[in-house]
């Protein structure tokens, strides 16, 4: 099995630990530009889609929290939280979505 898609991400439980599985990121493919994409749930529970490589200059930290991969958006004012650092799609999609209508 190749690690080319195995990401160590800091682990942090708010329950028991449950045995060891490997968790990979979930990738797809942007409908709009056609780039490669991974995919976060956010804290909120909603999805959210990431470029497919670390960035450090990104301002979405990454990290597993109970089996399930979290992205933490960082706020202007907020210390680095712990995670890897990516970018949201929508900010390097090369076509960017028509706001949506209320």
């Amino acid at each position: 099995m190749s690690d080319d898609n195995v990401i160590r991400f800091p682990i942090e439980r708010t329950q028991p630990a449950a045995p060891a599985a490997e968790v990979r990121m979930e990738y797809g493919t942007c409908s709009f530009c056609k780039a490669t994409i991974a995919w976060c749930v956010t804290v909120n529970g909603k999805r959210m889609p990431l470029d497919a490589t670390p960035d450090e200059g990104g301002n979405v930290f990454v990290r597993l929290i109970d089996g399930v991969i979290t992205g933490h958006v960082r706020h202007k004012n907020e210390d680095r939280p712990e995670g890897v650092a990516y970018m949201p799609h929508v900010a390097s999609c090369k076509r960017k979505p028509t706001p949506r209508r209320k």
